[in-house]
């Protein structure tokens, strides 16, 4: 009896544990489970001012430099908080910029929004300001804004853009007249930073409608705007009017404007990356400009590296995805082509790569000056291309005899003499003087090498 009863104990003991290990076991699932679900509803974004998600009608949006699950908002939601924000500014410092801040700037990335969240919300940004502070320089600074975003090719942006100018200069008319607004209208004062940045909205709205009429608007409206700078003595901006009247200048003319020049270029990039920052939309832009100013002057070498070097800061910045990032690419795209003339039947090709003493091309390319893909591919004998005499080609010298320091460095070949097959090259390295090289002693450069480290007092 003793041992059936210790059997009966073991027994019981036995499904004891098993029970308990089984209840063990559904609350890890259960727990596993509701950790995964609560992991999936994570991964759905949703509105980060009023926490709930896109829905039919009223979707979440996101066009700014933020990234993974953040940023999300509706596009209501982001007009309310915009409103509120420039309520406050008003109370604080009283500034257009501040009112205006957060229609223009996501706070979370602390990035200017783009796209259609940009347009949509710089036309927020007006209707605000009308309803809030109307006819006052408030309204004027969320007008040229919106002017900047306003496609000039379609009628209704046309339409929308011809009554803002109307209304800002009307606007700014009126508030000469104001005895209080009058005492503040003084060089150096916001209210003529104000006047000069409306005429330069204006100026470049009616340069893109591009008609006649408009395009002599632009003139008059840019050089009323580049003459009160100059009293203002902001030399930069005058720059940067007097850039802007050439390329209207070249309309009007029906003429190619060829960018601005190497140093304005150069001048403005370092203007922007002193007050702004090397990350800075404005910045990045005016550093694409400048490697378009580069690139046309003959040095490739240095606008490839000046447009990788904003690349990579772009895509740090704000995103792969960005607009400005996919910008940037592009330009960088088109200026590592190298482009090749083949000699018999003087057509401009893409050199894909060179084998042995064959080059892979494809093309011919039905505008030289643009990069496409059209054409067929085709191997000829290296001695049968020339290089391209518009464009410098970044090249590497090799097998030189008597001038033995220049094998392996690396140039812009320009200057070129297609029927002796020479051409100079200008050298990256500093303190190397340009030289008359044969083709047979260089090769094409396809993927630029880093910088090799120098001594500081080179």
């Amino acid at each position: 009896q003793h041992h059936n009863h210790r059997t009966a104990n073991s027994e019981q003991l036995i499904n004891l544990l098993f029970t308990i290990s089984l209840v063990i076991i559904i609350i890890m699932l259960a727990t596993a489970t509701s950790i995964m679900a609560s992991d999936a509803a994570d991964d759905v974004p949703c509105c980060w001012l009023c926490l709930e998600e896109g829905q039919s009608g009223k979707p979440l949006v996101r066009n700014c430099s933020c990234r993974g699950s953040t940023g999300f908002a509706h596009l209501s939601c982001i007009v309310d908080y915009a409103e509120y924000q420039g309520k406050q500014a008003l109370v604080n410092d009283k500034l257009a910029e501040s009112i205006t801040k957060a229609f223009d700037i996501c706070p979370n990335c602390e990035q200017e929004y783009q796209g259609l969240v940009e347009y949509e919300l710089k036309k927020a940004a007006v209707d605000f300001a009308e309803k809030e502070f109307k006819d006052t320089s408030i309204c004027v600074h969320a007008m040229k804004n919106r002017l900047v975003v306003l496609d000039a090719a379609d009628e209704e942006d046309e339409q929308e853009g011809e009554e803002i100018c109307t209304k800002i200069l009307s606007i700014i008319e009126d508030l000469k007249k104001d005895d209080f607004a009058i005492r503040r209208w003084h060089i150096r004062d916001g209210y003529v930073n104000m006047e000069t940045g409306a005429y330069g909205a204006i100026g470049i709205f009616y340069m893109r409608v591009g008609t006649e009429v408009s395009l002599k608007r632009a003139k008059t409206m840019l050089e009323k705007g580049r003459d009160l700078l100059r009293l203002m003595g902001d030399e930069m901006s005058v720059l940067v009017a007097e850039e802007a009247m050439k390329e209207v200048q070249a309309k009007i003319n029906a003429t190619h404007y060829d960018g601005p020049e190497l140093d304005a270029a150069r001048k403005y990039y370092g203007h922007c990356i002193q007050i702004q920052g090397a990350s800075n939309l404005c910045t990045i832009a005016a550093g694409r400009k400048f490697a378009f100013s580069l690139f046309s002057t003959g040095c490739t070498i240095e606008a490839e590296r000046l447009l990788h070097s904003l690349l990579e800061t772009c895509r740090q910045t704000h995103g792969p995805d960005h607009e400005d990032t996919v910008a940037t690419a592009v330009c960088l795209k088109a200026v590592r082509a190298r482009k090749v003339i083949l000699k018999c039947k003087d057509e401009v090709f893409k050199l894909l790569r060179c084998e042995d003493e064959t080059c892979v091309l494809r093309g011919p390319l039905t505008d030289p000056e643009k990069m496409d893909n059209e054409g067929q591919t085709i191997t000829v004998a290296s001695s049968d291309i020339a290089l391209h005499h518009r464009i410098a080609t970044p090249v590497v010298c090799h097998g030189l005899v008597h001038r033995e320091h220049l094998n392996g460095k690396i140039g812009d070949a320009r200057e070129v003499d297609r029927d002796n097959r020479v051409c100079k090259v200008h050298f990256e390295e500093p303190g190397i003087e340009p030289a008359e090289i044969k083709y047979d002693n260089l090769r094409i450069v396809f993927e630029l090498p880093p910088i090799e480290a120098r001594p500081e007092h080179t």
